[in-house]
């Protein structure tokens, strides 16, 4: 910040998307997995609590906690428990196999 004023290389910095898992800006060539509103980097795929396979983009029914963190522009999310659906058909509904 310059005089009171954010550098245009900063402020854009800031407005980048980020990755709900290690939270490093995700970059327009970079292939991401997305969850809603929620993207990652292909490295940083959730993994599901459960039984351990990696969730990705095509999968559905998947179900997640998290987090609200405070962040430079507002709140965000962040994930910290994933859960597929195959494991959630086959647990009680309330409280999914996995939870401490």
């Amino acid at each position: 910040m310059k005089n009171g004023s954010v550098s245009s290389g900063s402020a854009l910095d800031l407005l980048q998307p980020r990755c709900a898992g290690c939270r490093e800006a995700l970059h327009d060539a970079e292939a991401v997995v997305n969850f809603g509103e929620l993207l990652f980097h292909f490295g940083c795929a959730p993994g599901c609590v459960t039984c351990g396979r990696v969730l990705g983009a095509g999968d559905a029914g998947w179900r997640f906690e998290g987090d609200v963190i405070s962040e430079p522009f507002g709140w965000s999310v962040r994930p910290t428990r994933f859960w597929c659906h195959e494991c959630l058909d086959r647990s009680a509904r309330d409280r999914p196999v996995g939870i401490d």
